[in-house]
């Protein structure tokens, strides 16, 4: 997997998470939602766009590539991941779990991620 930036995949996972509960994704669904500024989710959609992970007409609604959703969701994947073991394993409060994941989730390496999964499946057994 080519390595985007902690920002690039923060919009990402964004877009992903919003089309999940929305029937489309909005400029300033994503602003709201990471706190910035809408000229700020502007570049980052045309950023992306250039990197073939979104499309967007102007002024339109956002939408992931194939490829977009597909690094998006291994994004959310990490996240859910990383907050099940922090929530359920180390038993810290729902925000501050939601809070460590989205820090660490772009950091971990494969293999830390993957020796985490097996702690978080050894434990809902």
């Amino acid at each position: 997997m080519t390595k985007y930036t902690q920002s690039e995949e923060d919009y990402l996972e964004a877009f992903y998470v919003i089309g999940l509960n929305n029937d489309v994704v909005r400029v300033k669904d994503v602003a709201d939602a990471l706190d910035v500024t809408m000229p700020s989710v502007v570049s980052a959609v045309r950023s992306l766009s250039q990197k073939g992970l979104v499309n967007q007409e102007k002024y339109g609604y956002i939408e992931l590539t194939q490829e977009g959703k597909e690094i998006a969701k291994d994004i959310y994947a990490r996240h859910r991941l990383l907050y099940t073991f922090f929530y359920e394993i180390l038993e810290l409060e729902e925000e501050e779990a939601h809070e460590n994941a989205c820090k660490v989730e772009h950091h971990l390496s494969q293999s830390a991620l993957d020796g985490i999964k097996k702690l978080v499946d050894t434990s809902q057994k």
